[in-house]
Parts: C-alpha cells; structure tokens; sequence
C-alpha cells in the first residue's frame, strides 16, 4: 500500500475572530457571548490560571460592549 504524504495545513487562524463569528452567527447577546466565552475558561485545564485570565477576559469584553454601545 502506498502512503501519501500530507501536505501540512497552511491555514493560519485567530481564535478570536473564530470566537466572534461563531457569536454572530448565533446573533448572541453581549451578556449570552461573555457566558459562552467564560465558559470556555471555566471548562479549559487551566487550574492556575482561570481565576487571572476570567478577570482579564471580563475587563477585555466590558471593553468591547463599551465600544460597541457608542
């Protein structure tokens, strides 16, 4: 049997951007996308951190709502 080789993925991607359009694309709220972002903290294997980075990713997202608000 003859293997191909694969060509790597090229595909560069920014969870962040990923992260908005999937919020979009559910027409979530401010408050329903800060649940669902937070929740991603709370449910990753980061024990040590989530504490620092759910604090850090509140402040950053009641930046953004702020923005959005003018």
């Amino acid at each position: 049997m003859r293997h191909r080789r694969l060509r790597a993925c090229r595909h560069h991607t920014d969870i962040g951007k990923e992260h908005f359009d999937l919020c979009t694309q559910l027409e979530h709220e401010p408050e329903q996308a800060r649940a669902f972002t937070l929740s991603a903290v709370h449910g990753s294997w980061l024990d040590d951190d989530k504490r620092r980075l759910t604090a850090e990713f509140d402040e950053e997202i009641d930046a953004l709502v702020g923005e959005h608000a003018r």
